[in-house]
């Protein structure tokens, strides 16, 4: 649902939302990767980061989304 909510946020030109979409369901992916040890939510991982680097970048937050894209392929 967040990552429905923040695609859906970016369709209309909202990218705070969409950031604010993705970076919640970011933290929870890696929560429950940490907690369960889970590497089938490596694919969620960077899904979310992915798109939550595209939504900063949107935003004009160049920085902020090449380190979230940088963090992703250190994770996964």
């Amino acid at each position: 649902l967040l990552e429905r909510m923040g695609n859906l946020a970016l369709l209309r030109g909202d990218a705070d939302t969409a950031v604010a979409g993705y970076q919640r369901g970011l933290g929870i992916a890696r929560a429950e990767a940490l907690e369960t040890g889970d590497l089938s939510l490596d694919d969620a991982i960077g899904t979310f980061s992915r798109k939550l680097g595209s939504a900063l970048m949107h935003k004009g937050d160049i920085t902020g989304g090449e380190g979230v894209m940088r963090e992703a392929l250190e994770i996964t």
